[in-house]
């Protein structure tokens, strides 16, 4: 489509003409390291939220907190997604499951399985 130079200068002008406008900004998000609770080692899981820039699919996959990603509900520059994280169990278990919950959310969050390489993250051997 070719354009005319005048013509894109007049539409600016009268778009500047309307004026003002308010700059709308994405918040700024924190990476978050969760650490397990004693509640949530005692129910097997744990809940991890993560967000990205929905205008880049290449954008960092963040972890972050429960706050924040309750904050960016109604953000259109984030796309979100949260996982219920087994930490609770056989080795063979917890990986099976956080393996199942990962390919479940890499449908609609893609790259978030190479965001978690560590199934056993949170995991720790019980002892008898």
């Amino acid at each position: 489509m070719k354009y005319n130079m005048n013509e894109l200068v007049r539409e600016y002008k009268k778009l500047i003409a309307k004026g003002p406008y308010k700059v709308i900004t994405a918040p700024t998000l924190d990476q978050y390291v969760p650490v397990p609770s004693e509640t949530e080692r005692t129910r097997t899981w744990m809940m991890r939220y993560f967000a990205r820039k929905t205008n880049d699919e290449s954008a960092p996959i963040m972890e972050i907190n429960e706050s924040q990603y309750n904050a960016i509900s109604n953000v259109k520059y984030y796309k979100r997604k949260s996982l219920r994280w087994k930490i609770r169990g056989t080795m063979d278990d917890v990986a099976d499951v956080n393996w199942k919950s990962l390919k479940l959310a890499e449908f609609d969050f893609p790259g978030i399985l190479s965001r978690l390489p560590d199934l056993l993250q949170y995991w720790k051997k019980e002892t008898s």
